[in-house]
Formats: structure tokens, C-alpha cells, sequence
């Protein structure tokens, strides 16, 4: 069974902590500290959405955008391979009208407004030190999926570029 870290929306347990230790030490007060976690998670969302790798700190690992041309060609065996995502919503439509093509005809997004290149997230969990890796993963909040989203249509995201 896999956890999921919570980041944004549970930072109130984060802050508590940095309270405990920091607060005590530097003075801060609970506002204090909360406010300054809201203003990192603000910039890294932002760094983030623009394509720069997040580093975590004390060996966590890190979390970076990739870019991934797909394209349509003809392998060495003549056949023909699709590699554009498939528009699931628009595919059931059209097999909602048309049941003779279910399973045969799917709609398939070009992206067009990134030049063919369909953006993915990696969670590099390798660089991380701490043991049992495979119960970890991330799930982005919406925030940070309409930046990205909006930044990616304004063409103003750089990624890796992924290569098999």
C-alpha cells in the first residue's frame, strides 16, 4: 500500500515541527513560520511550472519535468505506430455515436502548441537515502497543475528531454 506525502495542504504538522525546533530558537512565532513555508511552496511551484528540478533537502531525492517527442511513423515491419496520447473523452464520444468503431478508432491530441512534445514528472527517488522507497510517491495539487498547464500553452516551460 502506497503513502502519499502531503505538501501544501498538511503543512500545518510541518509547521508545528519547525515551531518546536526553530520557533524556540529564533523566536518565531506560529504565524511566522507558516507564512514562510507558504512563500517557499510558492516559489517552487513556480520554479517548478517553469521546468526547474526541485532538490530536496537531507538526501529526500528530486522531482524534475521531462519533455517526450511523440510522433506517428512506420517501423521496420511496415507498420504503422501511433505514439500520440489518446483523447480519452472525445474517443468515448465517438464510440458512443459510432459503436462499429469501438476499440478500432481513437481521437489522439497533437499537441500542437508544444511542438509535439507531451511534458511528464518524475519523482527521483533514487538520490533519495532513507529506506522504503516504494511506499512514497507525489501527487501534485491543482495549483500547481494549472501553472504548469499555463505555462506549457504560453511555451514558456524548458524540460529535459526524455530519451529512451
Amino acid at each position: 500500500m502506497k503513502r502519499r506525502i502531503k505538501s501544501d495542504y498538511n503543512t500545518k504538522y510541518f509547521v508545528d515541527f519547525i515551531q518546536t525546533r526553530l520557533g524556540k530558537k529564533y523566536g518565531m512565532t506560529y504565524p511566522q513560520v507558516s507564512k514562510i513555508l507558504s512563500m517557499y511552496h510558492k516559489l517552487a511551484r513556480e520554479d517548478f511550472a517553469k521546468g526547474e528540478s526541485i532538490h530536496f533537502k537531507e538526501k529526500l531525492g528530486n522531482l524534475q519535468l521531462y519533455k517526450e517527442k511523440r510522433r506517428v511513423y512506420i517501423d521496420e515491419n511496415g507498420e504503422l505506430v501511433n505514439e500520440l496520447p489518446v483523447n480519452w473523452t472525445e474517443t468515448f464520444k465517438l464510440w458512443k455515436n459510432k459503436p462499429d468503431l469501438k476499440n478500432k478508432t481513437y481521437i489522439r491530441y497533437t499537441n500542437k502548441h508544444s511542438d509535439g512534445f507531451v511534458f511528464t514528472t518524475s519523482y527521483q527517488i533514487s538520490k533519495a537515502t532513507f529506506k522504503f522507497k516504494n511506499v512514497y510517491s507525489f501527487q501534485f495539487n491543482d495549483m500547481l497543475k494549472e501553472m504548469l498547464h499555463n505555462n506549457i500553452m504560453e511555451g514558456s516551460v524548458d524540460a529535459y528531454i526524455k530519451k529512451f
